[in-house]
């Protein structure tokens, strides 16, 4: 009873909502930062590896190097694009997409578009307000004129005009998604995501830059070691992305500070 009235739509579209699209908004901050970090460096390296031509490894250390600068510049405008992108939606939109989201979390089919379209049209409908009578003295204050003053006695809520026109929008939506997603559709929702791969595929080649240079330029030894290092760190980064239950992993987190 409580969905259908849309208190459960409102309390989702609230806090809970901003805090999931701001989140999204903050990763895609990060990851600009990131992509900024990794494009300083790898022109810092070019700079002084890309006279070197001397043989064959020279050149493909150069061509790594070169190719892992343009893929960090253009994931760093990506994010930034992406992150305004997110940043912008509208509340309808945001609390479709942390329904979207939860439904992810728990491997299950996101909502139909068409359902929660209606949805939100009725929700959004239920926000306007109700007329309410005001006192005569604060009417004749605010009109200066008999024309001016409603004819009811009421003053009306200028919020309303907002909420009118988000409902003009969602009955227009409405309209729009009884057809099927166009290709640029299809393609936009790939290019907001594509962002996360050209960083890292511009870290894979920062490091493959990194083992060639030292293999290339420095003593075999430190070739060696500089190699294991990139091995065993890389190693790790896997387990972030493997499936795991988040309340048992807090719970073997040594959350002590180091006393000594």
């Amino acid at each position: 009873m409580a969905l259908l009235n849309g208190d459960i739509g409102d309390g989702l579209s609230g806090r809970a909502t901003r805090q999931r699209t701001q989140l999204i908004v903050e990763g895609f901050t990060n990851l600009a930062l990131v992509a900024v970090l990794f494009s300083g460096v790898q022109a810092q390296l070019v700079s002084v590896t890309n006279e070197d031509n001397s043989n064959s490894l020279a050149v493909a250390t150069n061509a790594v190097f070169f190719g892992g600068l343009m893929l960090s510049i253009f994931s760093a405008l990506l994010a930034t694009l992406a992150g305004r992108w997110f940043s912008i939606l509208r509340e309808d939109d945001s609390e479709f997409l942390s329904s979207c989201w939860l439904a992810a979390e728990c491997n299950e089919r996101p909502p139909k578009l068409e359902d929660y379209v209606r949805f939100q049209l009725r929700v959004w409908e239920e926000k306007l307000s109700q007329p309410q009578p005001t006192p005569v003295d604060d009417l004749n204050e605010k009109y200066t004129s008999s024309a001016e003053c409603p004819e009811d006695g009421s003053l009306a809520n200028p919020r309303d005009e907002d909420i009118k026109r988000v409902i003009k929008i969602i009955e227009k939506e409405r309209k729009d998604v009884g057809g099927s997603t166009t290709i640029r559709e299809h393609i936009m929702s790939k290019v907001l995501l594509s962002a996360l791969g050209l960083v890292c595929g511009a870290f894979g080649l920062f490091c493959a830059g990194i083992v060639m240079l030292t293999w290339n330029k420095q003593p075999r030894s430190v070739a060696i070691f500089t190699s294991a290092i990139i091995v065993c760190c890389i190693s790790l980064l896997p387990m972030l992305f493997l499936e795991h239950r988040h309340k048992h992993v807090i719970s073997k987190l040594n959350l002590r500070r180091p006393t000594f």
